[in-house]
């Protein structure tokens, strides 16, 4: 029996979430290194709570695919645990931006199915063009308001925990020193590596929204 997309995402989830605990689990106990208690304790939840939202996600919302949740599953597994613990974030120079365009593409292609569902349950079926075109809009707004509470969020955890996930503060043996690692261009303009990252994400996500409602825009003219 062929196995649905659906199983091998789940399947590839699982496993990644398995092999990051086992490996953590080796070097907190074997190699006696403690700092990686707290990724560990956060890739069990992630397990847990995909298995979780998984079942309520089947009761509660049948009639909009799986692959949706899946791909979102997938897209946090590449940013926390690839991205954060395992940091392709700094290993692959695109990997912030390829993940920030894909989380606004696929999070407006799933509110606009959302809302669709929605209207189509509790009111009138959208079946004008001005309809769809109001429901795209709403969603690609909701789509990129996530997109700046995500940044309010990096910065939050920049400023009171010292982290560097807008990679502005100068790294020192592993820890992030509470300083600016800006430069000088060659124009004398001071650059903020952290206001480039901000806006860079920004504006990849506001692409990838905009892509996606245009391209459900296009596939119901078709239909």
């Amino acid at each position: 029996m062929k196995k649905s997309i659906n199983f091998w995402i789940k399947r590839f989830i699982i496993i990644g979430l398995l092999t990051s605990m086992i490996t953590n689990i080796y070097t907190i106990f074997i190699l006696d290194n403690s700092q990686l208690l707290f990724p560990l304790i956060a890739t069990l939840l992630l397990l847990i709570l995909y298995l979780i939202i998984e079942k309520i996600y089947k009761k509660y919302f049948k009639n909009i695919s799986l692959i949706y949740y899946n791909i979102f599953a997938l897209f946090l597994f590449a940013s926390l645990i690839l991205g954060e613990i395992y940091n392709f974030y700094y290993k692959f120079e695109l990997w912030d931006n390829i993940l920030h365009f894909s989380s606004g593409f696929l999070l407006a292609l799933l509110l606009i199915n959302v809302f669709y569902y929605l209207m189509s349950k509790y009111f009138k079926k959208p079946d004008s063009q001005i309809q769809i075109i109001i429901i795209i809009i709403i969603s690609l707004l909701a789509s990129l308001s996530f997109a700046v509470f995500w940044e309010l969020y990096e910065f939050s955890i920049d400023y009171i925990f010292e982290k560097n996930m807008q990679k502005g503060l100068i790294i020192n043996q592993g820890m992030a020193l509470r300083q600016i690692a800006g430069y000088v261009n060659s124009s004398g303009r001071f650059i903020d590596p952290a206001l480039v990252d901000t806006m860079s994400d920004l504006f990849s996500a506001t692409i990838g929204s905009i892509l996606a409602g245009l391209s459900y825009y296009f596939y119901t003219n078709k239909k």
